[in-house]
């Protein structure tokens, strides 16, 4: 289980620098208003990838670790079980939809908006979902 944790905490870093990168490389491309590379489907993929990766091992870490017994008891707990993997699991869509939905454009300056549209959203909602957790009363709550 020990390794399982360790293994999430860690690929979040990945998750979190594809990202950026993603959301840069797309918006220099609709900018320049380039032509098409294989970069542009590795680094979509990986972070695709990457991010599919850190979905699954988040439900092993809370399906596997029993976390999802009593969340609501308190307020920690209902974050971790409940806020933060909706907000993670929503990002993950986003991620998703900004390769499935976007193959079909065939202009490709559409193309490259909306794969930074829908990077950048995703990485606002990741952003968001950590903050809260790390520094509740940031959002005018306290846990």
């Amino acid at each position: 289980m020990e390794t399982l944790i360790v293994l999430h905490s860690y690929n979040r870093y990945m998750v979190v620098l594809l990202l950026l990168a993603t959301i840069l490389h797309f918006s220099f491309k609709y900018w320049k208003n380039a032509a098409p590379a294989p970069l542009d489907r590795a680094l979509a993929g990986a972070n695709l990838g990457f991010a599919h990766l850190q979905l699954i091992l988040g439900m092993l870490v809370y399906f596997m670790g029993g976390r999802y017994k009593d969340i609501m008891n308190d307020k920690v707990s209902r974050y971790w079980g409940m806020e933060h993997f909706l907000m993670m699991l929503i990002a993950i869509v986003l991620i998703t939809l900004s390769v499935a939905a976007t193959k079909r454009i065939e202009d490709n300056k559409k193309r490259y908006f909306r794969i930074f549209l829908y990077n950048a959203i995703a990485f606002l909602v990741i952003a968001v979902g950590l903050s809260y957790g790390v520094a509740p009363g940031l959002f005018g709550s306290s846990m």
